[in-house]
């Protein structure tokens, strides 16, 4: 039998080359074709629920979620709001006051300054009013697209460096030192812990007892005291960092923390 044999071959082309010899021309976009196409795929209530999540869940919301909703709401911004969120923004928004404005015209201030006329205030507002903008016209322009670029590496090793950073700002705390300088810069987790063991025989038992009941209780709330209340009362979470706050504070008030024992309370909160 003959064999039969094929010899196909073919020029590879490059895509400017291919249209180059079949003398093909893209068509020329213009600024009319492109909004007309976009106008024809925009969806106003899809695009809403983008911009505004809420209108996207709050449809599908189950009424027994609401109890848990509302006491995780209260612990939020008893707790983590004062201590985190609050925080953190008043820290950063405090380094540019600290910057921007001299420590004398502060200094200079009085309690009968109108809040309207303290500058620090007014660069607080600005400053605000500022970020709310960018953070709108971010929104406007989908700029959360560029998290999916961030690998699961990037951001774990970010959560994990940002959790021993603030176990080491937590740590002084709880042992109730005092005179410990901030550290910043380079090898600030080294000075850290060089700072803390070199004052750690300044160490308030207090404030050490006290922390340690805590987080005991906290612990053992949390991993072994809720699960058997849901399992046996209700399924509704218990707030324990709620109730610890609120029985630490009356203990504080009624114990006279900070003259017996030297702990270092919050005290009054200033307007403003």
């Amino acid at each position: 039998m003959e064999e039969i044999h094929f010899d196909i071959s073919r020029k590879v082309y490059s895509q400017e080359e291919f249209d180059k010899e079949y003398r093909y021309e893209r068509p020329a976009k213009t600024w009319r074709s492109f909004l007309e196409g976009h106008i024809s795929k925009f969806n106003f209530w899809e695009q809403s629920k983008i911009w505004f999540p809420f209108l996207d869940w709050i449809p599908k919301y189950r009424a027994n979620c609401l109890i848990p909703d509302i006491l995780a709401g209260f612990t939020v911004a008893i707790m983590n709001v004062p201590q985190g969120m609050f925080a953190l923004a008043a820290l950063m928004v405090g380094n540019v006051v600290n910057r921007e404005i001299p420590h004398e015209t502060i200094a200079n201030l009085t309690e009968d300054t109108p809040l309207a006329d303290r500058p620090d205030v007014q660069l607080v507002v600005t400053l605000t009013f500022l970020v709310g903008c960018v953070m709108v016209v971010m929104c406007l322009l989908q700029i959360h697209v560029f998290a999916s670029y961030l690998s699961d590496s990037l951001i774990s090793g970010f959560t994990t460096a940002a959790g021993i950073h603030v176990l080491l700002s937590q740590i002084p705390l709880l042992l109730g030192l005092t005179g410990i300088k901030e550290r910043s810069g380079f090898l600030k987790v080294y000075y850290t812990l060089y700072d803390i063991f070199s004052h750690i025989s300044r160490t308030n038992l207090a404030v050490l007892v006290l922390s340690g009941i805590c987080v005991i209780a906290l612990y053992i709330g949390k991993n072994y005291m809720n699960p058997e209340i849901k399992k046996r009362l209700c399924s509704l979470p218990v707030p324990l960092e709620l109730i610890t706050v609120v029985i630490t504070t009356v203990l504080s008030q009624f114990c006279h923390f900070e003259s017996k024992y030297n702990m270092v309370i919050v005290d009054k909160i200033e307007t403003g």
